[in-house]
């Protein structure tokens, strides 16, 4: 769930944003950003911050790997 104020409106500054680039090609445009999201109920993001705990794992594709699917199991 996400939490959203319609007349909190930003403008994008590509040097703010968390991108390793620097830019956006939506540079100074008007945008609405949530302003808190909650997952299974707990607070997640707040004031556009993560706050939660990770809780994911790195899920790649099999054909990453090459040969093997899981380098764990690899048998070099």
């Amino acid at each position: 769930m996400i939490v959203v104020d319609f007349r909190d409106r930003t403008n994008v500054v590509g040097a703010k944003l968390a991108s390793p680039c620097g830019w956006s090609p939506f540079e100074g445009w008007e945008v609405v950003r949530p302003r808190e999201h909650y997952h299974d109920g707990e607070r997640i993001v707040e004031a556009g911050e993560f706050v939660g705990r990770s809780s994911g794992r790195v899920v790649r594709p099999e054909y990453a790997f090459g040969e093997s699917a899981d380098p764990m199991t690899s048998a070099e």
